[in-house]
């Protein structure tokens, strides 16, 4: 019997910034070395954090397309947007605010909210297609604005 990793080789391996959480495999001595996932985070770019700090590490991320997961994603948040939204963009707030530094966190944070004005808008012109959703997600973009990304806006 051959070994599935006596397949691989560079033609299907690719480096990337990070890897889907569902889909992460992690040395267990890198992931101590690491202090595994970051507690601040609430679902939602805790992977991305945890791929960052490998990456500065010097290890790498790698993907493998020939191999495949299959997840159900956003099963636990999509019921309610309002949280889910809220929580989506606080974790974006917090993955900014902890691994940019001076002009570019500058930066990053006014995209954050360039994009969530410009959600206010797309999601006020799809009030007439689906307005529960379209309400729920504009009142977690006004929470979001009020609160400033603070973790206890969820």
């Amino acid at each position: 019997m051959v070994h599935w990793l006596t397949k691989i080789n560079d033609k299907n391996i690719f480096n990337v910034d990070w890897i889907l959480g569902a889909c992460l495999f992690i040395r267990a001595d890198i992931f101590k070395e690491i202090n595994g996932f970051d507690k601040d985070y609430f679902m939602f770019f805790e992977e991305v954090d945890l791929c960052k700090r490998v990456s500065n590490k010097n290890y790498k991320i790698i993907y493998l397309p020939k191999l495949s997961i299959h997840h159900i994603g956003s099963v636990s948040g999509k019921k309610n947007y309002t949280l889910y939204t809220i929580r989506t963009y606080t974790s974006k707030f917090l993955f900014v605010s902890k691994n940019y530094i001076s002009i570019n966190k500058v930066i990053m944070k006014i995209l954050l909210y360039l994009q969530i004005f410009s959600q206010i808008v797309i999601w006020s012109i799809l009030f007439l297609v689906n307005p529960n959703k379209s309400k729920q997600k504009i009142n977690a973009f006004v929470q979001l604005l009020k609160n400033g990304f603070k973790n206890n806006a969820f």
